[in-house]
């Protein structure tokens, strides 16, 4: 079946559905199982197993052969990769402590692999056997390095060094050997036939070490080579391998004659020294020849056989010494101290698995023996791995090899092995084996379980999990504030740069051009028409102007001198009057003289006046024009004039100065505004907070008619009393009520029974209607859970008010255990402001951030479209993606509006079409509703791969409604078990198959109203949610943080209830500039919408021409996706334009900052809406002060209750009549309610004031929803 033809029904079987998460404490560990089979990942299930689940047996789990086999490769990381806390271990369990042993380890692994990679050998068993009584030998070997290590000797060895310290002690034994066998020859005296086949072993335990070190040498060359490969360097080491066996066996030959003679050596060993003196045939060089090797032999037999009586005695007492946490830990030390393999496994031959201890104990060894010829699954597998984890897989969890033991290998018993630590916090041991390529053995499916003794209890561990778990959030919260301090400091820093450079620039710029005028020579010196003096004018004194009207083209006085410095930086000072200049008169003509003692005749073209001005020290140039009474202008040919002060170089100290100053200044400045924006910041906070607060007691208020308790709020580990008015549910007229209910959201151990209630006792608290029953709150308690019944039974004769399926619950203060947070996953094709087209992607945000507020972990999941706003994604980057659906699906993580987004972009290409909606209308082979069918599976697969657990996955509308059906098809059953489905309707105008089958896969479901969710209660969609119980109404809210007349960056002046008509005032003016709409005394109506039939068009059209008539200005900001629509509209506005041109304007688009100017400057907001799942345009009208005219559906007549006929249903609400709205379909409906709101307007302006700022200080935010989601969160999870 093509890709197509499955997007919306049920994947192929090659997908991969199931992942497991294994959890380290902190980190996590995930890995991938194919195949058509859909077991459990080596029978890993997430929760512990009951203890029937686990078949103990004194904490020994004794398993049959299971055979699981599992087709396809196991597509994951390597051993390495998947755990970061697996413990390394070498040949015999014990933990490496050195690199030289580790290395050496390593090598013994490969080697022993290669044994066992081709099991048709005939030779096979002989090499195993060879093989065992090898590594018996090197286990002497490696425990006498691993005593240097722990002496801090050799701890830096490698490889190659511990084969030279092993060839060099056998060689000086060799020849320790040699030396005395040739002493005794040259005195003639007889060789003793121990040193002979002493020698001899040493020799070809020599052999031994260099054939080793050769093919160990060959191996670590093709590490990667398939299982029965005989090429290459396998071919090679195998032939080396034929020579090796013959080594053993000859081993074998001589090991066999020292064990022949045990009894004479052991016997010659203690006399031997004191033969020897007495042959008097050696020297003094005899003293430092080690014991023989036959001694050696003797000595280890006897311990062995020590060693076993021990270990039976130390087995015998395991019930007693296990009893205490102390005699335990010595128990299992002296365990392992005298252990008996052979002794332990004997009688065991049938068994599968054991470990040893049968018990394990927490900060002590244990190991597991695997009988491999037991297992149908493992038998014949060249490699055996142990994977496994404590505490359910939550805590360190390992992948280790298993190696063969020493016992022999019999028809019945194979026995492999590993060891591991048990850490101190262990309550219990899970694992399961497997061959690396897909085969495991997990005990049917369960895994192989044990508990754990003297570790921490399930309650303890969880404990320490949520103290690590504090603690990190703790050096988190200690890093992030860190950060924030530094990005504080370098935006600081930022800051100060930026104002230095903004004075420097401001300064520069008021000198700039006098600077071009000065470079450019354009600064005139003295002429026929003007002086000045001094000549050069002083920065800071005063300088007199004269000016020669004689010679310009000025006729009348009196004459003003215009003037200014720095190319007019600052308004000149106007108006300041030419005076007749000095004169004296001789005897030949009357003469001006000139403050530098020249002179000129007066008369003819001679007609000097003068003014004095002060030069400011800064002045560059010095800058004139002259009028006369006529208001003519001598400004030098229109470029004024320009007289040189001083130089640039001259000013530079100045400049300098003035930079540092203006920088203050503007510092200063930045400061303030800063402390005036966080002061407002902190009171709008405060106002939030109260609205919470507020809406979370009219939550309580409002339930007082059905009940309510005393105290108000139950405080933990105290007496409460719970009021009950039947009348007012369900239970009305019953003769007796039953009170019952749990604590902490029914998972307290502690039930309430049925309690029969009791007549009001107190008419001061409760009235006759009340019933009163008490109860004892436990100190843990953080929620109370109730539900009232009329019998004390359960069945179908017992009537219940469960409150809808919600039941009653009343937060609990005081509590010893806090209430843990949920996680809540949205997965939607809309979110705002990145993917926007309507109210669902609004919604979505604002649902989102509200929850996030009172605690809870939230998550969005959307398409990577290609029309994404990216602006407004922070720290965007792209993480793990997966193989799925035919095609890569990259992941993005990025922060929106605070909350975590994860976008979804498949490599098929259906998000990358230059649309949201519209797919079906673009020539590509795809339609939206393949688009989103994908995108609702991908989101399933996304939180598989990622290992997310989430308590609720929230899907919304047809666009993601398959999200329901295929989790509980193919997701809940096969890894992503947790998570419970909560589905909300926004308009059901639309895939009302999608949402029927959503509705019927969902736990609980949603509409964004109560009105809307009783006006479709007989739709077929949704009528069978209304019978099952699970279908609610909660009306939607608005963001506060984006809609905030206190904070919106769109209004001229930004305004709060306290200053609300000037700030009104102010927007209602901006808007009228910008349309080019009258400056008039009348109110303005706005519309904000979609057009199309169900906002009501032809109201809206009718109400432009009611509101025309009685002298209104109106507003449409708006657009119709259906090109005859508005085809329609753009007539309409043709004709209006050209009618009443000052008075209307209808602007085609949606516009952002236009659409807050609207809310906010218009008087009036229209919403006449056929039907209306909640609306959100009449909130953000209320919330920006705008008065709103709606019609009687659906959330808008849940949200706008009429000023003179519903004070009552107001009152009931708790709040006050807020606008206005009318009934039926018709312009006579929209004409009585815009009439009455537009009489108002004019005739009680105060009234009219006061209506407004009630509406503002109205909480219609998403506090209150907020609380019903939770509600109804929780009854998902826990219903």
């Amino acid at each position: 079946m093509g890709f197509l033809g499955w997007t919306l029904g049920s994947p192929p079987r090659s997908v991969p559905f199931r992942t497991r998460k294994t959890s380290l404490g902190i980190g996590t560990s995930n890995r991938v199982c194919f195949g058509s089979e859909r077991i459990g990942r080596k029978g890993r299930r997430r929760g512990n197993p009951t203890t029937s689940e686990r078949k103990r047996t004194r904490g020994r789990v004794v398993m049959s052969a299971t055979n699981v086999s599992v087709k396809g490769a196991w597509k994951g990381k390597t051993r390495r990769q998947v755990s970061c806390k697996s413990r390394r271990r070498n040949v015999w369990g014990t933990r490496i402590t050195s690199a030289a042993l580790d290395k050496l380890v390593e090598a013994q692994k490969k080697l022993q692999h290669y044994l066992r990679k081709d099991t048709r050998n005939p030779n096979h068993e002989q090499i195993v056997a060879q093989l065992e009584e090898e590594i018996e030998q090197l286990q002497k070997q490696v425990e006498m390095h691993e005593g240097r290590d722990e002496e801090g000797l050799g701890s830096g060895k490698d490889q190659a060094e511990i084969y030279r310290e092993l060839e060099a002690e056998n060689e000086l034994l060799r020849a320790k050997l040699k030396e005395k066998i040739e002493m005794a020859k040259e005195k003639g005296k007889e060789v003793s036939e121990d040193l002979v086949t002493s020698l001899e072993m040493l020799q070809i335990q020599a052999e031994k070490h260099a054939l080793q070190k050769k093919i160990q040498d060959m191996l670590q060359k093709e590490t990667a080579i398939p299982l029965g490969y005989k090429g290459g360097t396998y071919a090679s080491a195998l032939e080396e391998d034929q020579k090796y066996q013959e080594l053993q066996g000859r081993l074998r030959d001589v090991v066999g004659k020292i064990r022949a003679n045990v009894s004479k050596h052991q016997e010659k060993s203690m006399t031997f020294q004191a033969s020897v003196e007495s042959q008097g045939g050696f020297d003094r060089r005899d003293a430092d020849i080690p014991d023989t090797p036959p001694q050696v032999q003797a000595e280890e037999a006897t311990v062995e056989e020590t060693k076993g009586s021990l270990f039976r005695r130390l087995m015998s007492s395991a019930d007693e010494m296990l009893l205490s946490q102390e005699s335990a830990h010595a128990f299992v030390r002296d365990l392992f101290r005298e252990l008996d393999e052979s002794e332990f496994l004997d009688g065991k031959e049938h068994e599968l698995l054991v470990l040893l201890p049968e018990i394990p104990v927490a900060g002590e060894k244990c190991r597991a023996y695997f009988n491999r010829v037991q297992s149908n699954a493992l038998r014949d597998r060249p490699q055996i791995v142990l994977e496994g984890g404590f505490n359910g897989w939550m805590w360190e969890t390992m992948t280790l090899d298993l190696l063969p033991s020493s016992s022999a290998r019999t028809e019945q018993a194979d026995w492999w092995m590993c060891e591991l630590s048990v850490p101190p916090e262990a309550y219990d041991l899970q694992f399961v084996f497997h061959d690396s390529n897909g085969v495991y053995e997990n005990n049917d499916e369960q895994n192989f379980v044990f508990d754990v003794l003297h570790g921490l209890s399930p309650e303890g561990f969880q404990e320490k999990l949520e103290e690590l778990e504090l603690e990190q959030k703790l050096k988190e919260r200690e890093e992030e504030e860190r950060q924030a301090k530094l990005a504080m400091e370098a935006k600081q820093a930022e800051r100060d740069a930026q104002d230095a450079q903004f004075a420097r620039e401001e300064v520069l710029a008021k000198y700039q051009e006098a600077l071009n005028i000065i470079a450019d020579g354009k600064a005139l010196m003295a002429s026929h028409m003007w002086k000045i003096f001094p000549s050069k004018p002083i920065p800071g004194r005063k300088a007199k102007l004269y000016y020669n009207m004689g010679c310009s083209c000025l006729n009348h006085t009196p004459l003003k001198l215009h003037f200014g410095f720095n190319c007019w930086w600052e308004d000149g000072i106007k108006g300041i009057p030419l005076k007749d200049a000095a004169t004296t008169r001789t005897s030949e003509a009357e003469m001006y003289v000139f403050p530098d003692g020249s002179t000129v005749n007066k008369g003819g073209d001679q007609l000097w006046l003068c003014a004095e001005v002060e030069v400011p020290v800064d002045a560059l140039t010095f800058d004139f024009v002259v009028s006369d009474a006529d208001g003519m202008f001598d400004n030098n040919s229109m470029s004024d004039y320009h007289i040189l002060i001083q130089d640039e170089e001259v000013l530079q100290p100045y400049l300098a100065e003035a930079i540092n100053q203006r920088t203050l200044e503007i510092r200063t400045a930045r400061k303030k505004a800063e402390k005036e924006e966080e002061e407002r910041q902190q009171q709008r906070k405060l106002r939030k907070e109260r609205m919470k607060q507020q809406a979370l007691s009219v939550f309580r208020k409002q339930q007082m008619h059905i009940y309510y308790t005393q105290p108000e709020v139950p405080v933990a580990g105290e007496k409460v009393t719970v009021y009950y008015n039947p009348n007012n549910t369900n239970l009305n007229g019953r003769a007796d009520i039953f009170l019952r209910g749990g604590w902490n959201r029914w998972t307290h151990p502690n039930i309430i029974q049925p309690v029969k209630m009791r007549p009001c006792e107190d008419t001061g608290v409760c009235s006759l209607d009340h019933l009163q029953a008490s109860l004892v709150v436990p100190s843990d308690a953080y929620v109370l859970d109730l539900v009232f019944s009329d019998k004390p039974d359960v069945g179908d004769h017992v009537t219940f008010d469960n409150r809808g399926g919600l039941d009653y619950h009343i937060p609990v203060e005081g509590s010893s255990k806090p209430e843990p947070p949920m996680h809540i996953v949205h997965v939607a094709v809309e979110m705002a402001p990145i993917c926007k087209v309507g109210g669902l992607g609004d919604v979505v945000t604002s649902i989102s951030r509200a929850v996030k507020d009172l605690g809870h972990r939230v998550e969005v999941v959307v398409p990577k479209y290609d029309v994404i706003d990216y602006s407004q994604v922070s720290h965007l980057r792209e993480i793990e993606g997966y193989q799925w659906g035919n095609c890569y699906n990259h992941i993005y993580h990025g922060i929106v509006e605070g909350l975590d987004v994860y976008f979804i972009d498949p490599d098929n290409g259906f998000f990358r079409s230059g649309c949201i909606y519209g797919a079906d209308w673009l020539p590509i082979p795809m339609t939206d509703s393949e688009r989103f069918g994908f995108f609702s599976r991908s989101s399933l697969e996304f939180l598989l791969q990622s290992g997310r657990q989430p308590d609720i996955i929230h899907c919304h509308d047809w666009s993601t409604a398959p999200v329901a059906k295929v989790y509980w098809d193919n997701y809940h059953h096969f890894g992503l078990e947790r998570p419970k489905i909560a589905f909300t309707i926004h308009n059901l105008n639309y895939g009302a198959g999608l949402i029927s089958e959503a509705i019927t896969y969902s736990q609980k479901a949603t509409t964004v109203s109560p009105t809307y969710a009783r006006e479709v209660s007989g739709n077929p969609a949704v009528a069978h949610g209304v019978h099952a119980g699970k279908f609610h109404g909660i009306r939607n809210g608005i963001d506060l943080d984006i809609w905030d007349p206190e904070g919106d960056p769109f209004l001229p002046i930004q305004f709060s209830p306290d200053n609300c008509i000037e700030g009104k005032a102010a927007a209602k003016k901006s808007l009228r500039e910008r349309l080019n709409l009258a400056e008039v005394d009348c109110p303005l109506v706005g519309v904000v919408t979609r057009l199309t039939a169900q906002k009501g068009m032809h109201l809206i059209e009718h109400a432009i021409y009611t509101a025309i008539s009685r002298g209104c200005q109106f507003v449409l900001l708006g657009s119709a996706f259906d090109v005859k629509v508005q085809q329609h509209w753009n007539e309409v506005a043709s004709r209006l334009s050209h009618e009443h041109h000052h008075m209307v304007r209808l602007h085609f688009e949606y516009n952002e900052p236009l659409s807050h100017l609207v809310y906010a400057g218009s008087d009036m907001l229209l919403v006449p809406s056929i039907f209306e799942p909640c609306g959100l345009s009449q909130l953000i009208a209320m919330r920006y002060g705008t008065v709103p005219i709606v019609r009687k559906t659906g959330g808008l007549y849940d949200t706008v209750f009429d000023v003179d006929h519903d004070q009552e249903r107001a009152k009931w609400e708790m709040r006050e009549p807020n606008g206005f709205n009318f009934d039926g379909a018709d312009p006579a409906g929209v004409d009585y309610a815009l009439n009455r709101a537009v009489d108002r307007w004019y005739t009680d302006k105060e009234w009219w004031k006061e209506l407004v700022g009630n509406d503002m200080q109205q909480d219609w935010s998403w506090n209150r929803p907020a609380i019903d989601y939770i509600e109804l969160y929780h009854a998902a999870i826990h219903g």
